[in-house]
């Protein structure tokens, strides 16, 4: 067959898509080096050769395959989608510099073709195939997947989280609804937003990815609905004169958290993250955001057994009013 509808294939797990005028250029089985390193050099940052295996060429990319080797098979700009089993696109990644490099016939399909491409995209590491696989097949039911990961597959898991937001939306929580963050494998601030995302999404679910992203979500359409409650009846505003107080009883909290997490203890975090190794660059960064917001987001200051809850001190349409002064 010279092309094929996804549905006729049900191994297919991408689809490739003309930037300028959505123009379908095919469905392709699998891609090979999708997730390879990229290049670090500046002038070439995340180009790779990637190998589109069972691919029916079509569009602008049919026209590289018929120009192969000369100026015309570079064919520009594409969406690549991420489909599921079912075919329905979880994520969209941009990538650009599309260039038709070799065309074999394809030895799973004779009337398919293997298309080696060149593309650029600084968005995809080696260490987002893993949870790519892992919600192709459904979405996880097990909580804390992330955990045993290191550094940098939290980040690729937050990354990974975000695309694939808008993938079977669910709407807000009803207000007041409370969401238990356990902060027993929070060690780096993006364990922290695992963790906060999966306690208000459920298991790979996304609430932010750093501070402006959190502030973004806890106005709301991310899954909870403002004001979120706070655990302490006493929230304490940035800026406020208890603020500063409270950034000193943090610092001691700290040491003790230390101290506890070497005696094997396990203890609670705080949006700014006692005894995590990122505690005074998200410290700062709520410093920063407080001085764009005045009336800033509140912070509930006690932390009961593994739980700590936030929410706004204003509502939405004064935040919003104050983005837009």
């Amino acid at each position: 067959m010279g092309a094929f509808g996804v549905h006729a294939v049900p191994t297919v797990r991408y689809r490739l898509i003309g930037d300028d005028d959505d123009e379908l250029w095919g469905y392709t089985r699998d891609a090979a080096g999708l997730f390879a390193p990229g290049s670090s050099e500046p002038e070439a940052k995340g180009s790779r050769r990637v190998e589109l295996l069972g691919c029916a060429p079509q569009g602008n990319l049919r026209r590289g395959v018929e120009h192969l080797g000369t100026r015309r098979a570079a064919v520009g700009n594409a969406c690549f989608d991420f489909l599921d089993s079912a075919g329905q696109c979880m994520a969209r990644y941009f990538v650009n510099e599309v260039t038709v490099e070799q065309v074999e016939p394809s030895p799973a399909d004779p009337e398919l073709s293997d298309v080696t491409v060149s593309l650029v995209c600084d968005e995809l590491s080696p260490e987002a195939e893993w949870p790519w696989g892992l919600f192709r097949s459904g979405r996880p039911t097990p909580n804390g997947m992330w955990r045993p990961l290191g550094p940098a597959a939290r980040r690729a898991w937050l990354s990974v989280a975000l695309h694939r937001r808008a993938y079977r939306p669910r709407p807000d929580d009803p207000p007041g609804k409370r969401y238990e963050l356990d902060g027993r494998y929070i060690v780096d601030e993006d364990s922290f937003y695992c963790a906060i995302g999966e306690a208000v999404n459920g298991p790979g679910g996304y609430f932010g990815w750093n501070l402006d992203a959190l502030d973004d979500c806890m106005r709301g359409r991310f899954g909870a609905t403002p004001p979120l409650p706070s655990s302490g009846p006493h929230p304490i505003r940035p800026g406020h004169p208890s603020a500063e107080r409270s950034v000193r009883e943090q610092e001691r909290s700290s040491r003790t958290s230390r101290r506890s997490a070497l005696s094997g203890r396990s203890t609670s975090y705080s949006v700014e993250g006692p005894a995590s190794p990122c505690r005074s660059r998200i410290r700062s960064s709520a410093r920063a955001a407080a001085r764009r917001h005045p009336a800033g987001v509140a912070l509930g200051r006690r932390m009961t057994g593994s739980s700590t809850f936030f929410r706004p001190v204003r509502s939405r349409e004064a935040l919003l009013e104050n983005d837009c002064r």
